[in-house]
């Protein structure tokens, strides 16, 4: 499959892994969670995560041949995104931005970092012998 592909197609469930996480996110901070914006991204992300995760093995990288690890892989990178995900959200919350720009901010940041590691590392057309 073409990287334009792949790029659309990540794009796609990544629009879808992002409602997850929003709506989660939104739904914490108003009821279970309220004004505590750094344990609900948190819990927000673990269902993005999971969303990203089943749209990305079995339909943006579908081609991509099943290695072992490939799901700790996931997990390790997702760990790292997680990491800048939660820090950018509270860095721009630290900012004084209001919470949907840097929930978005956040977002972007761990948005490139995982289609970049899912394209060239953990999907990658070509095993490395």
């Amino acid at each position: 499959m073409s990287t334009r592909r792949q790029v659309l197609r990540f794009g796609v469930s990544g629009v879808l892994a992002t409602a997850s996480d929003a709506s989660v996110y939104a739904a914490l901070t108003h009821t279970v969670l309220p004004g505590q914006h750094d344990p609900a991204k948190a819990g927000s992300f673990v269902v993005g995560t999971a969303v990203a995760y089943a749209l990305a093995r079995f339909w943006t990288f579908a081609d991509a041949p099943q290695r072992r690890g490939q799901s700790v892989g996931f997990l390790a990178l997702y760990g790292l995104a997680f990491l800048v995900n939660v820090g950018a959200n509270h860095a721009g919350l630290g900012l004084g931005l209001p919470a949907p720009v840097a929930f978005v901010l956040a977002t972007g940041f761990s948005t490139v970092l995982n289609f970049v590691g899912q394209k060239f590392v953990l999907f990658r057309a070509n095993a490395r012998a």
